[in-house]
């Protein structure tokens, strides 16, 4: 028996972009991926004006989706997404998946754009990258349950 692909969304500390990349594909994909976020280091909480605007935008609450937890705490994955530029040819060794991409995500701590824009972006990516998965021609196998 097959079971959904795991895909992760890593950031440096897991305290937006992950997060939010996270819920977006929770909220897409709930019948076709398992979604995880995490950071590279472990961060303080998820940003407030991330919370407020996945509210306002989707009407979804992240503020208890969970606290940001580091990537060696997620199952193993079959699917990398890093979300931050200083992360795309630095990802840690050790995190291995079948596939690992990097998706260029506005920020608005570093060039003034608004978590509106965010929220934006990593949904059209994460419809995308779920309309490829469910036309298998995203490129993974299937994947084994017993993995």
């Amino acid at each position: 028996m097959n079971r959904k692909p795991r895909v992760a969304f890593v950031c440096r500390d897991n305290t937006k972009h992950s997060q939010l990349g996270e819920a977006l594909a929770k909220w897409y994909g709930q019948d076709v991926i398992e979604a995880f976020s995490a950071g590279v280091e472990a961060g303080d909480g998820i940003e407030p004006e991330a919370i407020t605007a996945m509210q306002e935008v989707y009407q979804v609450d992240i503020s208890q989706q969970q606290s940001p937890k580091v990537w060696h705490d997620l199952p193993e994955v079959d699917i990398v997404i890093s979300l931050n530029s200083d992360l795309s040819d630095n990802l840690p060794e050790e995190m291995s998946a079948r596939y690992v991409e990097h998706w260029d995500i506005p920020d608005p701590e570093h060039d003034g754009s608004t978590y509106a824009d965010t929220i934006e972006t990593l949904s059209e990516k994460v419809r995308y990258l779920i309309d490829l998965i469910i036309r298998g021609r995203y490129p993974i196998d299937e994947v084994d349950e017993t993995e």
